[in-house]
Order: C-alpha cells, then structure tokens, then sequence
C-alpha cells in the first residue's frame, strides 16, 4: 500500500507559518474609543497617550494591553498626570473588554467616581489610587464582582483634602459581592464603622483576602474576632485609627502574615508576646501607642524572618533582649522614645544588615558595642540616654568615680592615726635627758662644720 507524503507536507507548511506571537491587529471600534478618550483627557496628554495616532496599531500604544481578538484589556494612564474629562459620559466605560484599568496618580479635581464604572463588569484589577476623586463611593462598584484587586487609597497626607467616603453604600454594601478580592486598599477612605461593623463586613465577605489596608480610616475598635476567618491574611494595615485594644491574641493564628502595621492606633495593654510566634513576619510597627506597655520578650530572637522593627514612641521598660542579635536579616530597627533600661546588648553587632537604628532617649547605660556596621551610626542613634558612652558619643566610658563617704572616712582616719602614733613616740623624746643632750651635741656638730666651710 503506498502512502501519499502530500497531506503531511500541507500540514507542515501550515504549522511553519503558524503565528508564534500573541499579538493581534487592534479592532477598529477599540481605536475609535481610545481616540475618543484621547480627546476628552486632552487638557493634558501625558507621555503614554502622545503614542496613540492611527499610525500606529492601537495594540502597540504605551499603557495598552490587547487580548488575541483585538480587544483592549489592559489600559495603564497611571502618572499622566490628567485632571479633568473623566465623567458618566466618557468613552472609557465602553471598553467592554476591559480586564485591568489603572489610574491612580492622576488629579481629578475631587470628582465623584463616575456610577458607570459598574458598566465595566469584566474588571479584575481597578486602581483610582490616589487620583484626585473624591466623596461619596458609588454603589455600582459593587457590580464588579470578578474584582481580585481593589484600590481606592488617598495618600494626601500633608494637607487637609476631601476624601472619598462610605456612607451610603458603607462598607458591608461595598464589599458584599467582592468576593473574589484578594486585596482591598482602602487607605484614607473615610469609614466611619465600629470595630464589630468592618470587621464583619469584610470577614463575611471576602473569604480569599490577602492584603487588608485601611490606615486613617475613621475606624474604631476593638479588632473584632470574626477577622480570624481571614486564613490567607499576609498584610494588615490599620495604623491611625482609634482601635483602643490591645493587640489581639488570634494574630498569632495568621501563619502567612509578612506586615503587620498598627502604629497610632491607642494599643493598650502589655506588648503582645504572641506575635513573636508568626515565622513569616518580616515588617512589625506598633510605634506611638503610649498605653503599649510591658518588657520585650526574650524570644523576640525567633523572629529570624525580620527586616522592619519599629516599637517607638510606646512606654517599653526592662532591657534590650540580647535574642535580638538573632533578628540577621533586620535593616531598620527603632526602639525610641521608651523607658528601656541596662546595657546595649553586645549582640547588636551582628545585624550586620542594618541600616537604621535609633535607642534615643531610653534610660540605657554603658558602653555602645562598636563593629563595621555601627560606624554609619551618628550620636543621633543614642541621644537622650545621659549614661550611656563611647566614640560615638565622644563620651568616655573610663572617668574616675568619685571618693564615696565611707572611703574619705577611711582615709581620714589613717591620717588621724598615724600622726597620734607619731605624737605617742615622739612627744617623751623631747622630755628625756639623754634624748635632748644626744639632739643638741649632734645640731652643734653641723654648726660646727658649716662655720668652718664658710670661713675657707
């Protein structure tokens, strides 16, 4: 039987020309509204939409992703630096393909989030970080329910700015459908909730979540228990908010956790001791809460994993654990503005990664330890502590103590004594006979023989 060769030769034509890459030929209706969105943001073109002109495939301009079809699914306009045209009108919200839409760093002059955002229903990533919006959120947003990621923060933090709020919808409203979200960056969004109100909210809600970040939130305490359904927790950012608890003892049961950042939050209670069982912990702040009392654990040294430590600002007493000459991997540690007490610990010189460090005003004594590393360090490293010496503080560790009261008292008691033991031999010397004629007849021989030098 004689096979023909013809068909596989076909077939391997075909699959020599076969396109390898997954680039296609942008459509013709994405083009449109790209150049329409071009238009309407034309107060000011950044650098990436300068790319878009019909001479060019809408698929290969800057910040522009497209699927195999040709449909736009990626649009980047992050740091554009755009300020106005964004509203219910424009041609953004007919990118019906749209998987990932980003852009925070804009201004957009404290608009409202446009309600047609919810018409982008195919979004899995959406940042409107700190882009100028502002008030009240839209409940539309909560349409998006393939969401892995969302990103609302505000980061203006050195001036009074309206901010964007959940009022109506609040948060439960917000996040009820989100469940997909692994990340939500609420940072700066005003909250307003009791600890039992967003702490439900998104425990109930978002079962899969990563990445918990809502500093400077309104929020109020305490940390509501339910938060320990949230397994997969690898970062908690809630630093300025009025939690007023301590830190909770179920923290310990999030075993990915790599941040966790409660500064400014009104902690009370004594430093938690559990958290020092976390192996993934790599950032620890839990700066400026006076009422964060207690001593530093001598197992702090487990925390190998380390990098940020940062436990200014509290009312820490007792002394530095030499376990944490363990910490190998630390770059910043701050323990200021403490009551610590006793030696530097000789162990600090093998943080050899470290690139901050401040135990200004403690109530450490002695000498600072000196390695390599600790060259870097200037005075400002140890200000503060009136006992503590050594070439960084140009301050001697070898000044002579002072005579204490009980050695003057000594001292003038010998002297006292060996004078009255003198006077006692000395003093019936000068009554005795023999002594006196043994004195004068020896004093009138020197007379004798200086008067006969001088008359030569």
């Amino acid at each position: 039987m004689r096979t023909s060769f013809l068909p596989w030769l076909v077939i391997l034509c075909i699959l020599c020309n076969w396109p390898t890459s997954t680039y296609s030929q942008c459509l013709r209706d994405q083009e449109t509204l790209l150049l329409q969105l071009k238009t309407e943001l034309s107060s000011f073109i950044g650098t990436k939409m300068m790319s878009w002109t019909p001479t060019k495939d809408c698929c290969r301009w800057e910040g522009v992703v497209c699927d195999r079809a040709g449909h736009v699914i990626v649009l980047d306009l992050s740091n554009e630096r755009l300020t106005d045209g964004f509203n219910e009108f424009s041609s953004l919200f007919d990118l019906n393909f749209l998987q990932s839409l980003n852009l925070a760093y804009n201004f957009f002059s404290y608009l409202a989030i446009p309600s047609r955002i919810g018409d982008l229903t195919t979004l899995e990533y959406l940042n409107l970080s700190s882009s100028g919006f502002a008030g009240q959120i839209p409940i539309e947003l909560s349409r998006l329910t393939r969401l892995v990621v969302l990103d609302l923060s505000s980061h203006y933090i050195f001036e009074q700015v309206p901010s964007l709020n959940l009022d109506d919808p609040n948060l439960m409203m917000l996040v009820r459908n989100l469940t997909a979200l692994t990340k939500l960056n609420l940072d700066g969004v005003n909250i307003s909730a009791t600890g039992n109100e967003w702490g439900q909210a998104i425990s109930s809600s978002l079962p899969n979540l990563e990445v918990l970040s809502m500093p400077n939130c309104y929020l109020s305490g305490p940390i509501d228990p339910s938060l320990m359904n949230l397994k997969f927790l690898s970062i908690i950012r809630l630093d300025q908010n009025n939690l007023s608890s301590p830190v909770p003892d179920f923290f310990a049961n999030f075993r990915n956790l790599r941040v966790l950042r409660l500064s400014s939050c009104n902690l009370n209670g004594i430093f938690p001791e559990q958290i020092l069982n976390i192996p993934t912990l790599q950032i620890l702040d839990l700066s400026i809460n006076e009422k964060l009392h207690g001593s530093l654990p001598t197992t702090i040294g487990s925390l190998n994993s380390l990098y940020v430590l940062n436990l200014s600002h509290n009312t820490l007493t007792g002394p530095i654990p030499s376990s944490i000459g363990n910490l190998t991997q630390l770059r910043s540690l701050d323990l200021s503005y403490n009551k610590l007490n006793g030696n530097v610990p000789l162990q600090l010189v093998n943080l050899t990664q470290l690139s901050f460090l401040n135990l200004s005003y403690n109530k450490l004594t002695g000498m600072i330890p000196w390695g390599r590393q600790f060259a870097t360090f200037t005075e400002t490293s140890f200000l503060g502590n009136p006992q503590l010496c050594g070439p960084v503080l140009n301050r001697s560790c070898y000044t002579p103590s002072p005579i204490s009261p009980i050695t003057l008292e000594l001292c003038i008691s010998m002297i006292v004594g060996f004078f009255v033991g003198l006077s006692a031999f000395v003093w019936p010397l000068l009554y005795s006979k023999s002594w006196n004629k043994t004195y004068y007849s020896y004093v009138d021989k020197i007379v004798l023989r200086i008067l006969h030098w001088g008359g030569r």
